[in-house]
């Protein structure tokens, strides 16, 4: 199934143009279709502490494959794979407990100098290892493929929201097919473009999916961040955050078979590149 998706949207783009201008190994620009307001991220690498012992953690990598500049959009292709994983310390050791895969290919089109629109093909899979307490939840399966279209606008240099239209193409597990995010972020002294100075930020989004009925995930993150996160040429970003999370449990397996919700506050860092 993912073979294929991947192999449409790749035939589909070229189809638009037979003798399209192909540029290989372009500058990333992945950066300009990224949020701050979402707790969990495509493209974020980040270690966050939830309270107590209770930690959550992602390592993230994407690789830029090619510019088209001769068609409408003048699109980038990215590949993206991550891993999420809740963990608990005891003592000097940190057990992981989950753990959630993501793969996707994403389009990245240009509309204009302030707004710009993603497409994109993922699968994510859930996941337990050996130290979850819960080992009812070790045997069962979950992975869901989504088609994502994402509209992202940047007003000036204070401020950038948008949303994400997502419909689930095929899962392991019951779900809502149509789900959906928005976000909001604001620097109040203007987003600095520099490694060297850090830009203060409020981000906030919320998101609507859900199993037999929606329920309303809320995300708010507030902190610094050193680096490029509106303008074009690209540059690494790390952040110092401090955030509060309320909804679906983002362990894949939690929410979908336990039906859990988690509240939690957390603090930590991300780094972004």
């Amino acid at each position: 199934m993912k073979i294929k998706l991947i192999s449409l949207f790749v035939v589909l783009t070229f189809s638009t143009q037979s003798f399209a201008s192909i540029v290989f190994q372009p500058e990333k620009k992945s950066h300009l279709y990224q949020t701050f307001g979402l707790f969990s991220e495509e493209g974020q690498t980040s270690i966050y502490n939830r309270g107590g012992s209770k930690y959550w953690g992602e390592i993230c990598s994407k690789i830029t494959l090619f510019d088209v500049d001769s068609i409408w959009g003048r699109p980038q292709f990215i590949l993206n794979a991550g891993v999420q994983a809740s963990l608990h310390n005891q003592g000097k050791e940190f057990l992981s407990e989950t753990m959630d895969v993501r793969v996707g290919i994403a389009g990245l089109f240009t509309i204009n100098h302030s707004t710009r629109l993603m497409v994109a093909v993922s699968h994510l899979s859930g996941h337990v290892l050996e130290d979850v307490p819960d080992k009812d939840l070790i045997p069962l399966n979950v992975g869901d493929e989504t088609l994502q279209f994402r509209i992202i606008h940047d007003y000036e240099r204070s401020f950038r929201f948008g949303g994400t239209l997502k419909y689930v193409l095929g899962t392991e597990g019951e779900i809502r097919r149509i789900n959906a995010d928005q976000f909001f972020e604001w620097f109040p002294f203007t987003e600095r473009n520099s490694t060297q100075t850090s830009t203060p930020y409020v981000a906030v989004g919320v998101e609507e999916n859900g199993f037999d009925k929606y329920v309303l995930t809320s995300h708010v993150q507030t902190g610094l961040f050193w680096g490029n996160h509106l303008d074009e040429n690209h540059d690494e970003i790390i952040r110092v955050s401090l955030g509060g999370y309320s909804g679906l449990d983002p362990r894949q397996k939690y929410s979908h078979f336990k039906r859990t919700k988690a509240h939690f506050g957390y603090f930590g860092l991300a780094y972004e590149y």
